[in-house]
């Protein structure tokens, strides 16, 4: 250690007491050697104070190990350990061996050490006291601001939950309406299923009543068609031939002997009623029904008659007088039979029209017979095949024509039942 300011001798003692001295005694020494170096940095001391403050804020608490400025300020509290211990330290070894002019040296140095070391001490105070109160003032900032964030923090909370509220009601509210709305969709989801039921019921009544209408129809139809197959006239007139002669709903259209008159009278007024029917089907066919025709037929069964309008005279089908003979019942029934000879040349020419030309064949009609069998009966021969011929010839001609006009009625009663349908 070097003591520059004292005397060789006093400075020799120095180093050789120093090896004698404790080594924490030592080392403050060298510390203290140290920081008079430092303390040239002390000018400074007002700028390194401001940056210290500004250390210290940012930290909120004073450091254990207190620096400005990187000169470390914990000497001072080493027990204020100063020059003037360790001279008396070293007096105690040295005995009192020091220079008296030496000495005063080293007790001024100490004076003025502790002198500067106060001073320095009084500003670290001042420092501290500074910084203490910036520490206070930070802290309190900081508590305030910590409060106010606090505080807004619990506004915002406060407006979080409300807005939460509000969002809550309105949910609710909405979920309210979507139930009140899925009520009304299911009311009328119910309404429109009930009146599907009542449309599929009624369409099942519906579908009932055209199965039975259809049913009716198809009946009906089939009863037409039937009625179509059926021949009316064939019905209601039974033409019967066999080999010798025909009937006509049972009369026999055959001379043997008086009675067969009776049988005879009876045939006729069927034929002629038979003929009066095709007559009026012809007609209506070709129509021809405003055509005045010179004959007309009168059917009272058999009391039938024939008028023909230009002789203004009547050809009975019957005997009104009952005391005749038969060989006069017979020529006034010949007379009878001419006439309708002509009736019926007539209607076999419209009947032929109606065929499209086409007869029956090998059937002729002339003015006094039928297929070349005469038409008059002669009652003197009992057994008068010819006459019967002819009249068995007149009931195929009869049933022919119902044939030929039947099928006509069919296709028109068809077309009309097409046309329904």
């Amino acid at each position: 250690m070097d003591f520059s300011y004292i005397c060789k001798y006093c400075n020799r003692l120095f180093e050789i007491s120093l090896e004698k001295l404790p080594a924490e005694i030592r080392a403050l020494i060298i510390e203290v050697k140290s920081n008079e170096k430092e303390n040239l940095k002390k000018s400074n001391i007002d700028q390194n104070l401001i940056k210290t403050k500004s250390s210290v804020l940012s930290q909120n608490s004073p450091s254990s190990n207190m620096e400005i400025n990187g000169i470390d300020m914990s000497f001072v509290r080493v027990d204020h350990i100063s020059i003037s211990d360790i001279i008396t330290n070293l007096n105690l070894i040295l005995n009192d061996k020091i220079c008296d002019s030496c000495y005063k040296k080293l007790s001024k140095i100490n004076e003025d050490e502790i002198k500067r070391i106060d001073e320095e001490m009084t500003k670290l105070d001042n420092c501290k006291i500074v910084l203490e109160e910036e520490i206070d003032y930070n802290e309190e900032a900081v508590i305030k601001e910590k409060l106010k964030n606090k505080s807004e923090d619990a506004k915002a909370q406060e407006e979080a939950s409300k807005r939460l509220n509000d969002d809550n009601l309105l949910l609710q509210k909405d979920f309210d309406d979507y139930i009140k709305q899925l009520k009304d969709i299911n009311e009328k989801e119910s309404q429109i299923l009930d009146k599907i039921n009542n449309l599929n019921l009624d369409t099942l009544l519906i579908s009932k009543e055209y199965e039975l209408e259809k049913s009716i129809q198809q009946k009906n139809q089939f009863e037409q068609i039937s009625l179509l197959n059926t021949n009316i006239l064939e019905f209601l007139f039974d033409i019967q031939i066999n080999e010798k002669y025909g009937t006509i709903n049972g009369c026999k259209m055959q001379f043997k002997n008086y009675s067969s008159f009776n049988d005879i009278f009876a045939g006729w007024g069927h034929i002629l009623y038979l003929t009066k029917i095709l007559i009026l089907k012809v007609k209506k066919i070709l129509g021809k029904l405003d055509e005045n025709d010179i004959f007309k037929i009168y059917t009272w069964g058999d009391y039938s008659y024939i008028y023909n309008s230009q002789e203004r005279q009547k050809f009975f089908f019957y005997e009104k007088n009952s005391s005749l003979n038969d060989d006069a019942k017979a020529k006034n029934l010949n007379k009878s039979m001419k006439q309708y000879l002509i009736i019926l040349k007539n209607l076999d020419d419209n009947v032929t029209k109606i065929n499209q030309g086409k007869g029956l064949n090998n059937f002729v009609i002339k003015e006094k017979s039928i297929n070349n069998y005469p038409i008059e009966l002669n009652i003197y021969y009992q057994n008068d095949l010819e006459w019967a011929a002819c009249m068995k010839s007149l009931l195929i001609l009869l049933k022919y024509y119902i044939n030929i006009v039947a099928k006509k009625d069919n296709e028109e009663m068809k077309k009309i039942i097409d046309n329904k349908i």
